[in-house]
């Protein structure tokens, strides 16, 4: 891997599909750790309460005081719809993990990494298979 003419090529693939579920809650934790400054316990009544308020921010109503913590957070996670952007941003934290598993596993020069942008969404190299990939392509540099 320290050969000066050799170097990786990192590409990321998103499925929208099954990584829609993971944006959701990426970006719940982020509207509650901006309204409370942390995550409270799960099943706590601060919890109830942030979740109350999000629901209030999101649907300008008070949520059915019948309906569980449990209940509330789902209703909220389906109306959180992840933009272009965070598939885009999903795709580079993959580029970067890759990239550290190189660097600090492999001992490979930083310099030697590049990253290819693709159409994240089109996998064209396992058919049939999620998409949810990092590919790690070698080559030597002319």
């Amino acid at each position: 891997f320290k050969k000066k003419d050799k170097y990786f090529i990192l590409e990321a693939y998103i499925d929208r599909v099954t990584e829609t579920a993971i944006l959701r809650q990426m970006m719940l934790k982020d509207l509650i750790i901006a309204a409370e400054g942390a995550e409270p316990v799960v099943g706590s009544e601060e919890e109830r309460a942030v979740l109350t308020k999000i629901y209030r921010d999101i649907f300008s109503g008070e949520p059915d005081t019948a309906m569980s913590t449990d209940i509330l957070r789902t209703v909220i996670l389906k109306e959180l719809t992840p933009t272009d952007a965070d598939y885009q941003s999903l795709s580079y934290s993959r580029l970067n993990a890759m990239k550290r598993m190189l660097t600090s596993d492999y001992g490979v020069d930083g310099s030697h990494i590049v990253f290819e942008e693709k159409h994240i969404d089109d996998n064209p190299y396992i058919k049939g298979v999620g998409n949810a990939l990092g590919v790690i392509i070698t080559a030597v540099r002319n």
